[in-house]
Order: structure tokens, then C-alpha cells, then sequence
């Protein structure tokens, strides 16, 4: 299933001209997030349902809102910075449940968290985790748990 996250999260990047690549995966018993940036999308279904966070260092998000404001001058922490990495996180998330191929799942509208030294968790599900460099030097951290 993080294949298929990672399949998801490289083609939108490429589809953006962002370079993307995994550096490591690992496994945890709790999804957790640690970063002053987090997006939060909800995975609703029946059967199964779980979440997909996205947790961005500050050159990872000024690679992505560059990128996605065309050049257009945006504060990092502006309402239109916040609002294009959560469509970015939402676009990863519906592109990954179209990989899936599993009826009768969907996305919730993403949810951005900010703040200094966070730490929250999320759920108690088995998370898996794919660790990733984004751009010249951005780091991006994107959490599955699904059951």
C-alpha cells in the first residue's frame, strides 16, 4: 500500500516539475505527527478508514508554493500558502485512493495544522511512514494508517 502512496506522490510532483524522491520508509505502532506543518486527510470508507498526514520543513513548502503560485510572491504562512499545500496533499490523497482501486472510499477535506513544536497523535493504528526529499533540499514526511 506505501508503493502505491509513493507512486501517487512521485507522478503529482513530476506532473509539477518538483523533483521527488524516498529516501527511507519505516513502520510505527501510532501515527503521530512532529513538524510545525502538518496536513491531515481523512480516509472514510465502510469497511476501512484511516488517515494520510503530510508534514512539510519550511524549504519543502517554499519549493511547492513557488511552484504552485507560479512565481507570484506569497508569504510562506499566508492563507494562499496554507490553502495550495493542502490542495497538493489532496491531490496525493485522491490519486492514491484511485491506485488503490478499493470501492467505496474517499477523502476528507484536507485539515492544516501549524504551529512550534508540535506533537500530536493522530490515531492507534500501525502507521507506515515515507521519508522524502522534494525539490533542492525540502524534506516531506507522509504518514499512512488504514485498517
Amino acid at each position: 500500500m506505501l508503493d502505491k502512496l509513493a507512486d501517487a506522490t512521485e507522478n503529482v510532483f513530476n506532473s509539477m516539475n518538483i523533483s521527488f524522491s524516498v529516501m527511507t520508509t519505516s513502520k510505527s505502532m501510532y501515527h503521530t505527527i512532529e513538524s510545525d506543518t502538518a496536513i491531515l486527510v481523512g480516509i472514510t470508507g465502510q469497511k476501512n478508514s484511516g488517515m494520510i498526514t503530510f508534514e512539510f520543513d519550511d524549504q519543502a513548502k517554499f519549493e511547492i508554493i513557488d511552484t504552485m503560485m507560479q512565481g507570484m510572491e506569497v508569504e510562506a504562512d499566508s492563507d494562499v500558502a496554507r490553502s495550495a499545500i493542502a490542495e497538493l496533499s489532496n491531490m496525493i490523497s485522491g490519486m492514491f485512493l484511485s491506485n488503490l482501486d478499493i470501492g467505496g472510499l474517499e477523502i476528507t477535506t484536507p485539515t492544516i495544522i501549524q504551529g512550534e513544536n508540535l506533537l500530536a497523535l493522530i490515531n492507534t493504528l500501525e502507521t507506515q511512514r515515507i521519508y522524502a526529499n522534494v525539490g533542492a533540499g525540502g524534506n516531506l514526511i507522509i504518514s499512512l494508517s488504514f485498517g
